[in-house]
């Protein structure tokens, strides 16, 4: 393997490798999201090509019946996404268990094969994702696993960890593979779709107020620039395209945007040589799938299966189609503010995140973390978004989440700019308050 690794990171890949080396059945758990599928796709490429036998499942949470649930007759279970805030509970398993995970961890564990990006000095956030964990893996099981790259940058960019560039081993990642496997790092726009007026439709990233989940006000905006609402996405180039994205960053900056998200019209892309695609595209793809509860289709997106990319790009306008009613009606109706956080209630818990991180980027208050609270039958779930400056000024979501959720009986976690939770039904009101109240603290420093 090429990539420069701290030692200490390198020892535990290799213990992990060992671990799987000597498996006779190894079952993959990943979490259900963009970078988690892709994680599994990467993990279950690797083990096939070894020759191992396996199975992979997803899930939403790793919680105890979850986990109490994983005792078979795999010998290995290997688990990604997650599981670094679960570690007592998966020491309890006879089986041997690897971790790969870059959410903020609790500790750490002997019993266990505990791969924390954290604890190897490298951010989870911006750094490292499930998906370049288990790409990194996978090429220390076997060099030939470098054409898995761009599935590795996909997982990176469902994460939302390359606006304003990758970091840390996610760079290293990028930068190998353009020499290993081709792939091309290049500045691109964010629209997707068949046509100009349906991608502009369908964007999310950034959300432009009266085109955005507006067929008829894309179709207008172009027609005004004296470009064609039919022209094709790839289309799109030279002058046409300075004019388009120019005119975008203009709306943007009329709806009060902050600078740094109106660059959002334009992003790095990832050209994956090995697939003849962006892994920018074959992000929005997989994420789809995990958000529809198409898991299985989003793996296998991964794995190269035609047929299931087509189910994915089907997925993905059905998904931002339902994403669009949400971020529309927080257009509308806006959210509720306290000191230091603001919160809304979206009915679909796996389009929570999405909606919360759009909306605080194109349509809240910037300076107040973002809640977003969907009531099922018994549990609340809750999404959570940050911006860098507030992180920068010492809020961190996962520890504010963490123990808010635990004081009420739920549990809770992430990363300092996104974090989740579950807490009981009907005690959304005290959440949120022991939320803003720690955050208050954090920014008392």
């Amino acid at each position: 393997m090429s990539l420069e690794l701290p030692e200490d990171f390198s020892r535990k890949l290799e213990e992990a490798v060992d671990v799987l080396s000597s498996a006779t059945r190894v079952k993959v758990v990943s979490h259900y999201d963009g970078d988690g599928l892709c994680a599994a796709g990467i993990l279950a490429k690797a083990l096939h090509r070894k020759g191992l036998s396996f199975q992979v499942c997803t899930t939403r949470a790793l919680d105890e019946a979850f986990i109490g649930a994983l005792e078979g007759d795999e010998d290995v279970i290997l688990i990604a996404d997650m599981g670094s805030n679960s570690l007592p509970a998966l020491e309890k398993l006879s089986a041997k268990v690897i971790v790969l995970d870059h959410h903020e961890p609790r500790g750490d564990s002997e019993k266990i094969v505990h791969i924390n990006s954290h604890l190897h000095g490298i951010d989870g956030t911006k750094g490292a994702c499930a998906a370049t964990l288990s790409f990194t893996l996978a090429t220390v099981m076997d060099e030939e696993n470098w054409d898995l790259a761009g599935i590795a940058l996909a997982g990176a960019v469902a994460d939302r960890q390359h606006p304003g560039g990758l970091e840390g081993l996610n760079r290293s990642i990028a930068k190998e593979a353009s020499e290993k496997v081709g792939m091309r790092v290049d500045r691109t726009h964010t629209l997707l779709g068949d046509t100009l007026a349906e991608a502009l439709s369908l964007s999310i990233n950034p959300y432009v107020v009266g085109i955005s989940g507006n067929m008829g006000g894309a179709g207008t905006f172009l027609s005004d620039l004296g470009i064609s609402p039919d022209m094709r996405v790839e289309e799109l180039e030279g002058e046409s395209k300075i004019k388009l994205i120019s005119a975008m960053s203009l709306k943007l900056l009329e709806q009060g945007v902050t600078a740094e998200d109106v660059k959002g019209a334009i992003e790095e892309g990832y050209w994956d040589a090995s697939r003849g695609t962006y892994a920018n595209w074959t992000a929005a793809y997989v994420n789809a799938c995990g958000r529809l509860g198409m898991d299985g289709v989003g793996v296998a997106i991964c794995l190269g299966d035609p047929s299931a990319l087509e189910e994915g790009k089907r997925l993905r306008k059905e998904f931002l189609g339902q994403v669009l009613v949400g971020l529309k009606k927080v257009e509308d109706e806006g959210a509720f503010e306290r000191n230091h956080t603001q919160f809304f209630y979206v009915e679909n818990p796996s389009f929570a995140g999405t909606i919360g991180g759009v909306a605080m980027r194109y349509l809240l208050n910037p300076d107040l973390a973002t809640v977003a609270l969907s009531v099922l039958t018994e549990k609340t779930r809750i999404s959570g978004r940050a911006t860098k400056d507030l992180v920068g000024k010492g809020v961190n979501l996962a520890e504010a989440f963490k123990e808010s959720a635990e004081v009420l009986g739920g549990s809770g976690g992430g990363h300092s700019i996104a974090a989740g939770a579950s807490i009981p039904k009907g005690k959304e009101e005290k959440f949120l308050e022991y939320v803003d109240n720690t955050i208050e603290v954090q920014l008392e420093g």
